[in-house]
């Protein structure tokens, strides 16, 4: 993990633990030795997160190389059934500042969720809903990976809106 992935990685734990006073139970104390024990009694759930978010640069990686090595574009086939509705749509929405929201959102504020959702619980021992929460990130990301890799369709009628706030998002 390196660059602009560790940053946003830190940046939202930082956000996590800044908030959780705002979101704790009243009955709750936040100490140190709370986040102590937590690691402890919960490492096997923030090790899964990990694995699954570092799994990102090895999947890219490998979609590089089979984008490069194969003919595995499903582009014809998406544009077949969607045809330009969806650029009018996204051109109805058009708005740099609606751009800009949504792109913080999906790098910063997706993964500030995902996260934050397991330690919250996890902090003030709730391992039932921990458990649900970490198995249904991962059985997400388990099951969009095929889609990922063996599915690509590529950008067709419109230049990314991501990149013109910044190229490192």
């Amino acid at each position: 993990m390196e660059g602009v992935y560790l940053t946003w990685m830190i940046s939202a734990l930082a956000l996590g633990v800044v908030l959780l006073p705002v979101y704790a139970p009243p009955w709750s104390r936040l100490t140190l030795s709370g986040f102590v024990d937590f690691i402890r009694r919960y490492w096997v759930h923030v090790l899964l997160l990990f694995m699954i978010y570092n799994a990102k640069d090895f999947l890219d990686q490998v979609d590089r190389i089979l984008m490069a090595n194969t003919n595995l574009d499903m582009t014809a086939w998406i544009y077949a059934i969607e045809g330009d509705l969806v650029l009018r749509i996204q051109e109805a929405f058009e708005a740099r500042w609606l751009s800009i929201a949504l792109t913080h959102f999906y790098v910063a504020g997706f993964m500030f969720i995902c996260y934050v959702s397991v330690f919250y619980v996890a902090y003030f021992d709730d391992r039932w809903m921990a458990d649900r929460i970490v198995l249904s990130i991962a059985w997400v990301y388990i099951l969009a990976v095929p889609f990922y890799l063996f599915f690509n369709v590529r950008v067709t009628g419109m230049s990314s809106q991501a990149w013109r706030p910044s190229p490192t998002i």
